[in-house]
């Protein structure tokens, strides 16, 4: 049976007609099925999936919940089950990292799929906003410069390298393609990897702002495609379009105790670090 297009909230809406609550003494636990259509498409029962539609399902299965069972028996099942055959799975991964994991957190927390409401008025119109890159890898200039012309209000660039060379290559660049309102690019020597420059360079500047963002040209020698991978995945949660920063932006302006924003681990970082490092102790290993 494939019944892809006309079930869009797959399980969602198969229950729409079922209005009991028990059969006999046992109660009915709706759950919603997780079908990623990221492996084998054949396999699947259900598809057109992603983390909001995956989101809009549990919404619905959640608020029945709330609405029919009794507070000791309010249970969904997902219907995940790890099975990477399938594409049935719940668990971080390349192609949405813990963008399902996330829907449901959303999900279960009554909060908005998508945050429309951009506090952003205070900043308009006033420089207040630092980035600070460590470029060690001069030939990713451009991803930098790409990443922070996204931000939707003013901002200064500040950027620390190893040698005149990498400073005369970056200086040209920032200069023909960088929205920021004001660069500086400092020479710094490569210690405590980028941590130390960041350190001298911002000792004095970063109290004349009121947001500090802070990059780094990250490569893996050892594994070009994990860095490449861990870099991209940093680079899109923190600065991968407008709308992303907006909501950053909003989250510090509507909460002052708001401190620090950073995304969450990435998702291969583990498993490299295991393979890379094999006599790591065994309580690493099983985080």
């Amino acid at each position: 049976m494939n019944v892809r297009k006309n079930f869009i909230f797959f399980s969602g809406l198969i229950y729409n007609d079922l209005n009991f609550k028990t059969i006999g003494n046992f109660t009915i636990f709706r759950g919603s099925t997780l079908e990623n259509e990221l492996k084998i498409k054949s396999q699947n029962i259900f598809g057109e999936y992603n983390p909001e539609l995956f989101y809009i399902m549990n919404k619905k299965l959640i608020n029945w919940t709330n609405n029919n069972i009794h507070n000791e028996s309010k249970f969904i099942f997902i219907n995940s089950w790890n099975n990477y055959y399938d594409g049935a799975y719940l668990e971080p991964e390349n192609f949405y990292g813990y963008g399902s994991l996330n829907s449901l957190s959303k999900a279960l927390f009554n909060l908005d799929f998508k945050k429309q409401y951009y506090n952003l008025s205070n900043l308009i119109n006033n420089t207040l906003i630092a980035v600070q890159a460590h470029i060690f890898w001069e030939d990713l200039i451009d991803e930098v410069i790409n990443k922070t012309n996204n931000i939707p209000v003013k901002f200064d660039l500040y950027i620390t390298t190893m040698d005149l060379n990498k400073k005369k290559i970056i200086k040209k660049y920032v200069k023909a393609n960088s929205k920021a309102n004001h660069f500086e690019i400092k020479i710094v020597k490569n210690k405590g990897r980028d941590i130390l420059p960041l350190l001298i360079q911002m000792k004095k500047a970063i109290y004349k702002y009121k947001y500090f963002c802070h990059i780094h040209s990250k490569k893996s020698l050892q594994d070009p495609r994990y860095g490449l991978a861990w870099r991209k995945y940093l680079y899109e949660n923190l600065l991968g379009n407008t709308r992303i920063i907006s909501e950053i932006l909003s989250d510090f302006e509507n909460n002052e105790r708001l401190g620090f924003i950073f995304p969450e681990a990435f998702y291969e970082a583990k498993e490299v670090e295991l393979r890379l490092n094999p006599l790591l102790p065994r309580s690493i290993k099983n985080i």
